[in-house]
This record gives C-alpha cells, sequence and structure tokens, in this order.
C-alpha cells in the first residue's frame, strides 16, 4: 500500500549520505578514466533516479513522480561530485619573466599538508576518485601553486594568474585542492568569486564549507 508523503518528509541529509556512499562504492569498478565526461554523467543521472525511485518505495513506501522529480532536482549536484575529468591537465607554459619556484622539494617536505591531505582522503573515500586521478590533481595543483607568490616571503608580492578549463572539467576540483593547499602553504586570506547568480554562489560555498572547513 503506498503511503502519501510531501517534499517535507524527506530527510535529505540521510538520503544524500546514504546515495553518496552507494555511488562511490559503485564508482570504485567503473574504471571512469575511459569514459567521457557526457558518459559519466549520463550513466550517473539514471542512476541517480534509479536510487530515488528504490528509496522512495523502501524508506517511504511511496512512489510519486512529481515528488521524485522535485527530489532529484535536490540531489542532482551529486552528479558533478562524481565527475572525473579525462583529459590530461597541462602544465603551465607561460612564465613570467623573474619568475622562480618558491615551492621547492625542501619546503614541500617542510609542510604537514594537513588540509591537503585530509581533502584527497576524501576524494579517494566519498566520491572514489582512483589513485591515478588524485595524483594528476596533485600535481597539477601543485604547479598553479608554485606560480603563485610565496606566503612566507618577507617582500610585497602582486602575482596574478589565470586556469582555464573546459565545461565540466573539473575545475571546482581543482581549485577546492589548490584552495586546500594554499593554507597549508601559509595563505591566510583567501576569496572565491564564483558565479552571476545566488543559486550558483550557494552551491559553491556549501561545497568549499564541506571539502575546506
Amino acid at each position: 500500500m503506498n503511503v502519501s508523503i510531501s517534499e517535507q518528509d524527506i530527510d535529505y541529509a540521510e538520503l544524500r549520505n546514504d546515495i553518496r556512499n552507494y555511488i562511490a562504492f559503485r564508482k570504485k569498478s567503473w574504471n571512469v578514466e575511459t569514459k567521457s565526461l557526457e558518459e559519466q554523467r549520463t550513466t550517473l543521472t539514471t542512476l541517480l533516479q534509479d536510487l530515488i525511485k528504490i528509496i522512495l518505495k523502501t524508506n517511504y513506501s511511496c512512489y510519486d513522480l512529481v515528488l521524485a522529480k522535485k527530489v532529484y532536482e535536490n540531489l542532482k549536484d551529486l552528479i558533478d561530485d562524481f565527475l572525473v575529468s579525462s583529459v590530461p591537465p597541462k602544465k603551465c607554459d607561460y612564465v613570467k619573466e623573474g619568475w622562480t619556484n618558491w615551492l621547492t622539494v625542501e619546503r614541500k617536505n617542510a609542510y604537514s599538508w594537513k588540509y591537503s591531505n585530509r581533502y584527497f582522503q576524501y576524494l579517494a573515500g566519498q566520491k572514489g576518485w582512483s589513485l591515478q586521478s588524485i595524483t594528476s590533481l596533485n600535481f597539477t595543483t601543485d604547479d598553479i601553486l608554485s606560480h603563485c607568490g610565496d606566503p612566507n616571503s618577507p617582500f610585497d608580492f602582486c602575482v596574478k594568474g589565470l586556469v582555464i578549463g573546459d565545461i565540466q572539467s573539473g575545475k571546482t576540483g581543482n581549485y577546492t585542492s589548490l584552495i586546500n593547499k594554499a593554507i597549508d602553504a601559509g595563505y591566510k586570506f583567501i576569496i572565491v568569486l564564483t558565479g552571476t547568480t545566488n543559486d550558483l554562489r550557494a552551491q559553491t560555498q556549501k561545497r568549499l564549507e564541506k571539502e575546506v572547513v
């Protein structure tokens, strides 16, 4: 017998956590690095819709198409969390005259990388990222950070840079990793300017609060 429920009856925190854990578990066997972002998105969208249907029937003894669509709209951001770019990263190919790499091996060994290591563990455990993807992200953000100013320099500096990425290529994951590394390296004040709408700003803020703070 079906029971009539409303969206207010849905425990989104528990539902989100259950779905995230299940997708992370399933994703480990997908070998996603061989799939395009479009293929990944299609697979994840179908899986998310199926999981919502199963959970509504199992946990709430109910399946209503309108309600299922509302639940999906509230949870579809999970899809972006599990996308992994198959495009190999490019190293910085423009270096300003006079630039020197301050992020030397000695400096790297001197840092504990508390925030960075925690983030990489989160990617592996909660998002199902492979070692190959995490290693690639690690090298890429090391390269970007080395082109920023030395936060422990006794001199003032002004460094500007631009990192460009395709749509759904992992830009948020990239700058989230960079922020964590910047904190580990000694940066005290970081500003993130994101999006032109409040919804996009709120989505990014929520993600950074979880993956950085």
